[in-house]
């Protein structure tokens, strides 16, 4: 094992006798337990894997132990230094109870291999989530969304909540007191974002803390994506070859959802001017003007920073690249 270890660090090849390790090597994990999860609950896990290889590496297929997991592949073609996903969607519809299966990946490049992931979980069908996720889709950064998701335990009347708990420090969260019918009790969960969220796609996850020593715990996912409160596009520009003394020029579009000004757009290196537009708006052209130098051939990669009158003084980036040939 030893010597096969120290062959892919040195050829960054996969040998063939190491054809299953090379394959379970590419996981950060390979076990994910839900834990206690709502019946019709939306409850899914990516297993993450890298190719840390010299070679293409391509999922053939996968599949299931066990029709209450049903695995997908978020990509199945890596290239060196690429990343993909096996997507593991608990099926909390249609059964219940404590569920275990072994997800099985087949590698058919660069060398035949099979990987196990073991995903368990336990579907409860005292506890109903309306809706089934906490979806807050494609949300500005800084805004302050809020979800409402309704919360039915069929059973005792003493049941209760008594916490609910996150890892993302980004979400906030308000219980309403709760509606007790004949065989059911229900939450009204009020769930929010803070301006401090990230941007990005979110995955996280909220867990219910209840007086129920049989259910001491249950958990319902947060989804969204918050897009910057500015953007530009494009947020990545070549201007290609550029023989010295020619002139390059280009329109770059700044967004936002809110009427804006674009106060300065600033770049370190000289050779870069900006034509500014005046007002405020939600949509604004800005012209990049690239004077090659003689003086600095070769290639270059510039950020370029668009500052704005949005609340925190918002800014956008575009990197520019290109290379000054004499």
């Amino acid at each position: 094992m030893a010597l096969g270890l120290f062959l892919l660090a040195a050829t960054g090849a996969a040998p063939r006798a190491e054809a299953q390790q090379w394959a379970r090597d590419m996981f950060e994990t390979t076990s994910h337990d839900f834990g206690m999860v709502a019946s019709g609950s939306k409850t899914h896990f990516t297993f993450e894997f890298k190719n840390k290889y010299r070679e293409d590496v391509h999922v053939a297929a996968v599949r299931s132990s066990c029709g209450c997991t049903t695995p997908s592949v978020t990509k199945d073609l890596l290239k060196t230094g690429e990343v993909g996903g096996i997507l593991a969607t608990f099926n909390t519809t249609s059964f219940s109870g404590r569920k275990h299966a072994t997800v099985t990946v087949v590698f058919d490049r660069p060398y035949y291999a099979e990987v196990q992931l073991q995903v368990s979980g336990n579907i409860r069908t005292e506890v109903m989530f309306h809706p089934a996720e906490i979806a807050f889709g494609e949300v500005s950064g800084g805004a302050e969304p809020e979800r409402e998701v309704k919360v039915t335990f069929s059973g005792r009347k003493e049941w209760r909540i008594e916490d609910v708990r996150s890892l993302c420090p980004h979400l906030r969260v308000r219980l309403e007191q709760p509606v007790r019918r004949p065989g059911a009790i229900e939450y009204t969960m009020r769930v929010g974002l803070k301006p401090s969220v990230p941007v990005g796609e979110l995955h996280e996850r909220l867990t219910l803390v209840t007086n129920d020593a049989e259910l001491r715990s249950v958990t319902v996912g947060v989804t969204g994506r918050v897009r910057p409160q500015v953007e530009v596009k494009p947020d990545a520009l070549h201007l290609g070859s550029l023989t010295a003394g020619k002139m390059a020029s280009e329109r770059l579009l700044v967004r936002a959802d809110d009427e804006f000004e674009i106060t300065e757009v600033e770049c370190d290196d000289p050779r870069f001017t900006f034509d500014l537009p005046s007002g405020a708006k939600k949509v604004h052209f800005v012209k990049l003007n690239f004077a090659a130098d003689a003086k600095s051939t070769g290639a270059f990669k510039l950020p370029v920073r668009i500052k704005t009158s949005l609340s925190g003084n918002s800014t956008a980036e575009c990197v520019v690249t290109g290379e000054v040939v004499e």
